[in-house]
């Protein structure tokens, strides 16, 4: 009789563990997705670069043209994006060398 208790009180406690585990994986499912979805609504802007270059460890320098505000990510020896005063995406192109800088 206590094998038969025993027994089945395992199994529960097994059931609860599983749906324990598959509650914490679901959990980290949406987490990955919201994080994923956060990264898609900032691609094409200065702020989504700056977060994609930081997390990748990628050197960039940044310049403002103080004329029109325009916004340049330049990766040495790579490639420079530019971004309008708003900081969207305008145009990628060869690194562009900046007096001073």
């Amino acid at each position: 009789m206590d094998k038969r208790i025993r027994n089945k009180l395992e199994q529960k406690l097994r059931g609860l563990e599983y749906r324990q585990q598959a509650r914490e994986e679901r959990r980290s499912a949406r987490q990955r997705a919201h994080h994923m979805a956060v990264m898609m609504r900032e691609q094409g802007t200065l702020r989504g670069a700056r977060k994609y270059l930081d997390l990748k460890g990628i050197p960039y320098r940044e310049f403002t043209d103080p004329a029109t505000g325009h916004h340049k990510l330049t990766i040495p020896e790579q490639i420079t994006l530019s971004y309008d005063a708003a900081g969207k995406f305008l145009a990628s192109g060869p690194p562009v060398l900046h007096a001073g800088g």
